[in-house]
């Protein structure tokens, strides 16, 4: 696939500004967002086939993904971490369940939040400043036996998928569309990712678009009022638009 952005263009800032969290917070909170949100961790769990066990979720933000996992895995214990404090005290303030907290840690350092099951990265992984010391970090995390997955935009987008969401984003106003646009021009082609999986740990990953399944779907409908005409925009646009790589220790 020909990258949308051919040559990659790294964020200023690994953090997000206190603007662009508020922004992407209030995109979650919508119809949409939920749905997006739930579906994919629906879509996690069905993938990695993880429910017991420490799972950790890097480079959380407010915290909604590491909450939608806690909730559908109620025999596992969740942590979600951010580099930001400011994030991880709203996601605690926000997001209150028995088998759920929120911790300040760099996404480079997960060792210290070891063992896990699972280790999880949504949609940040085009933030970090080193990534390959970043997934050696997050695979010495791993039990053995234990998953990583991570997931994010590509830079080998589907031209259409991204002119639509684009479009979406520009009818919300504020930072959201400039905020998308920077995240596709600073995220991994599928074949960049895998290498750098590939330098960073000893097994090969399984690389490939984000495909919702039915669970998914399910949850896609029941949240988005457009309930199931909303489906199939939406997993149009996920596959056309998402990567993601499973690694198993």
């Amino acid at each position: 696939m020909t990258a949308t952005f051919p040559v990659r263009m790294p964020e200023k800032e690994e953090a997000m500004s206190p603007e662009e969290s508020s922004a992407l917070a209030g995109w979650q909170a919508s119809p949409q967002g939920r749905a997006i949100y739930a579906a994919l961790a629906a879509h996690v769990i069905t993938r990695t086939g993880i429910r017991t066990g420490r799972v950790i979720s890097v480079g959380e933000g407010e915290g909604l993904f590491a909450a939608e996992l806690a909730a559908r895995l109620p025999d596992a214990t969740v942590i979600g971490t951010d580099l930001d404090p400011n994030c991880v005290a709203r996601a605690r303030a926000r997001h209150r369940r028995a088998n759920l907290r929120f911790e300040v840690a760099s996404a480079s350092a997960m060792e210290r939040l070891a063992p896990a099951s699972l280790v999880v990265c949504i949609s940040a992984f085009h933030h970090f400043r080193d990534a390959r010391t970043t997934l050696v970090s997050m695979g010495r995390a791993l039990v053995p036996g234990g998953v990583l997955y991570v997931q994010d935009l590509r830079r080998d987008a589907a031209e259409p998928a991204y002119k639509r969401v684009l479009t979406e984003h520009e009818t919300i106003g504020g930072p959201i569309a400039r905020i998308f646009t920077e995240s596709v021009r600073a995220s991994y082609t599928g074949r960049e990712l895998e290498a750098l999986f590939r330098s960073a740990l000893p097994r090969r990953p399984e690389v490939a678009s984000v495909a919702f399944g039915r669970a998914a779907r399910a949850v896609i409908a029941a949240i988005d009022p457009a309930g199931e005409d909303a489906v199939e925009p939406v997993v149009t646009n996920v596959r056309g638009l998402w990567i993601e790589a499973l690694y198993r220790s």
